[in-house]
């Protein structure tokens, strides 16, 4: 299995890139789903399912909300899909150590140091992800704008990088996490469950199981070392 890449960023450890997987930890297949029929039936029965957006292997993968929730697991041991409180660790620690667009410590500004640089849209607003993006991922975080599925719907590619959360909503809805071209701060949204989007693996202990997935170590730059 190809290496995927993890970055420590204060005490979490994180992918450095979106999941890339076609079997839950037990080594059940996920169903590919390639219509807009198979996505709907997988979405009705509770299925495990995932899509290139667009049907077009050359982009990365979107799962469903189903394969976040299955009890076989998609993350390795070890290992999780993290909940929104988690995300409140990563942005809070990025804030309170510099990296915000500006440098600030006052407020939410990160989206630019947690964005790759490469594949957003060109904008011009200050501190955005589509601002220059050569300045973007001081993190290591690399979250890449693969677009998501809304129902049969695909969209957003250059536009939205959004990621799984395990936090269920309303009982048509689920929470997620969505840095967006124009904007420097990162959302947290409620969307539908039959959408599709990229998750990112957390780590949940100080070692973690390499049988599923095998990791390549970055590090930080010093603002940001533990």
């Amino acid at each position: 299995m190809e290496s995927i890449k993890e970055v420590q960023i204060g005490s979490q450890i994180w992918m450095a890139e979106n999941l890339n997987v076609l079997e839950l930890s037990n080594g059940d297949v996920i169903k590919e789903a390639q219509s807009d029929l198979d996505w709907a039936e997988c979405d009705a029965n509770g299925v495990p399912a995932w899509c290139y957006y667009d049907n077009d292997p050359t982009k990365g993968k979107l799962y469903n909300w189903f394969a976040v929730t299955d009890s076989k697991n998609i993350a390795p041991q070890g290992w999780h899909i993290a909940d929104t409180w988690e995300w409140d660790i990563l942005e809070n620690y990025l804030i309170d150590n510099g990296y915000s667009w500006d440098g600030s410590t006052l407020h939410d500004g990160i989206a630019k140091s947690m964005s790759s640089t490469t594949g957003w849209s060109q904008g011009s607003a200050a501190g955005a992800p589509g601002n220059d993006q050569s300045s973007n991922n001081r993190s290591g975080f690399n979250a890449f704008p693969n677009g998501n599925r809304e129902g049969n719907n695909f969209g957003n590619v250059g536009m939205i990088a959004t990621f799984w959360t395990t936090r269920s909503g309303q009982p048509t809805n689920a929470r997620n996490v969505q840095i967006t071209v124009g904007h420097p701060s990162i959302f947290s949204n409620r969307h539908y469950r039959q959408n599709g989007y990229p998750i990112r693996f957390i780590r949940d202990a100080s070692t973690a199981s390499v049988n599923a997935v095998s990791y390549t170590h970055l590090t930080l730059p010093t603002i940001c070392s533990v």
